[in-house]
């Protein structure tokens, strides 16, 4: 069995990056006090509760793809190879399995992207169908809308409060950033650049993956070959670069010649990247990763104190930043999977 925690290398977890107090559009010096000088993860985050979510043989869970948090503590979880969603209550039964393989309304192909409005709406991104199935609060299917035609293969989805949608994927042209609306029609088309900085090779290619989050009038943007975060202003709808400083993304060694599976994998697993990022109540959590989870992969939390960004070490694997939440994987174990709901401190 094997377990992604994340949608692009899930099986990988080792940095985080934590971005504290986002005003509208540019940063705030504004932090909290736990984490401003501290240095363990411990120090900051404080672990309310763990759940262990239930598998057997009909149900189990195969890769987790993506995770979110419902306002009555249930956890939601998208796993593609079993091509479903499966919603959890908060003591980790099973509360009910949404969908099943295939292109019907309510069905999935490879589920990938999950987003909660502050309705209790479930919206489920399908890439490789170019939809996104819409559940309402009880999980009841309400309608499928169509991706649009203006990007190329889309890999994050995010939701704001107009229900307008945010999709990012790789076109032609680059990395690409587009607003729809309710319906699916494109309104505006954004190019985020090329693929960064990296040499633009198959090996290269083949990681290229963007994700998304949004809070109030923003919408962050990270890419796995590049080491900025990108912010873009919906109000002005100007996009700016934060550099994103874990001085592990410097070393990065070249990719091998030639392209065979080991190998790639070899490689892949031997630098840092960023993968995923989440906002909750201000704070815009980044993992950047390295290795395979289930080999002991370390992990740290950095965060942006107005200019200064502070290390927390120990932090554990983070799958999503919900209501004031970072929802971690508590054990590396495919077969008993424990889920950890963590606070910051007083």
């Amino acid at each position: 069995m094997r377990f992604l925690s994340l949608a692009a290398r899930p099986d990988v977890v080792s940095w985080l990056v934590l971005l504290a107090a986002f005003l509208p559009g540019r940063l705030s010096a504004q932090t909290s006090k736990p984490c401003s000088r501290a240095t363990r993860f411990a120090q900051c985050y404080v672990l309310r509760d763990s759940i262990t979510l239930f598998q057997d043989l009909k149900t189990p869970i195969v890769r987790i793809a993506a995770v979110e948090v419902s306002t009555r503590g249930e956890i939601i979880v998208a796993d593609p190879s079993e091509a479903h969603v499966k919603v959890f209550r908060s003591n980790g039964s099973l509360l009910r399995v949404l969908g099943r393989k295939g292109e019907g309304p309510g069905e999935f192909f490879q589920p990938s992207g999950l987003r909660l409005t502050k309705a209790g709406q479930l919206h489920v991104l399908d890439p490789r169908v170019r939809r996104v199935s819409v559940f309402d609060a009880q999980y009841k299917f309400l309608r499928t809308i169509r991706l649009p035609d203006d990007i190329g293969f889309v890999t994050a989805m995010a939701v704001d409060s107009l229900g307008q949608y945010y999709l990012a994927g790789i076109g032609s042209d680059g990395i690409a950033l587009v607003r729809a609306d309710s319906t699916g029609r494109l309104l505006k088309k954004y190019l985020m650049g090329s693929r960064g900085t990296r040499d633009p090779d198959k090996m290269w290619r083949v990681l290229l993956y963007v994700f998304l989050a949004t809070a109030e009038r923003s919408v962050y943007l990270v890419s796995a070959v590049q080491d900025s975060l990108y912010v873009l202003d919906t109000a002005t709808e100007t996009i700016s670069a934060i550099p994103i400083p874990a001085k592990e993304l410097a070393a990065r060694p070249a990719p091998p010649k030639a392209f065979e599976r080991q190998s790639f994998a070899t490689w892949a697993d031997s630098f840092f990247r960023p993968e995923a990022v989440f906002s909750s109540e201000g704070e815009i959590v980044i993992p950047v990763v390295r290795g395979n989870l289930f080999e002991g992969a370390k992990s740290v939390l950095a965060a942006l104190d107005g200019n200064t960004w502070h290390t927390l070490a120990g932090a554990p694997p983070i799958l999503a930043a919900s209501h004031g939440r970072l929802v971690a994987v508590l054990n590396p174990d495919p077969d008993r999977i424990v889920i950890g709901i963590f606070r910051k401190r007083p």
